[in-house]
């Protein structure tokens, strides 16, 4: 499975308008990483301790790595590969806030990219 790095990248510099808010929220990531289990988790997965370090989350290289983590622990790729806003917002955010304006971006994405 092949993260879509160009995507995440586009989605970071998109998301790092917004850091010092969510910083301050606990979000670190692109992708909301929240909780000391998922802390965990990544710790274990990338034998780097982010529960400890949470703040190395927020620097563009873990937070690149991390949301790549997230959508292939996720297999996030499936439902992208069909388009499936719904699903994909659904296992990113937990619900499905503002999903008119994720179609519209999809669009405007794969028209960028000429898919």
């Amino acid at each position: 499975m092949v993260c879509p790095f160009l995507f995440i990248a586009n989605l970071l510099f998109i998301r790092s308008i917004y850091s010092r808010v969510e910083l301050s929220l606990g979000v670190r990531n692109p992708f909301k990483l929240t909780g000391r289990s998922n802390y965990q988790l990544i710790s274990n997965s990338l034998n780097v301790d982010f529960v400890s370090n949470p703040d190395l989350l927020a620097e563009p290289e873990w937070a690149l790595i991390s949301a790549c983590w997230f959508w292939m622990q996720n297999n996030i790729n499936k439902y992208a590969d069909e388009d499936d806003i719904h699903m994909v917002t659904e296992q990113i955010m937990g619900s499905l806030s503002n999903l008119e304006d994720k179609k519209y971006l999809l669009k405007v994405y794969k028209k960028i990219l000429e898919i």
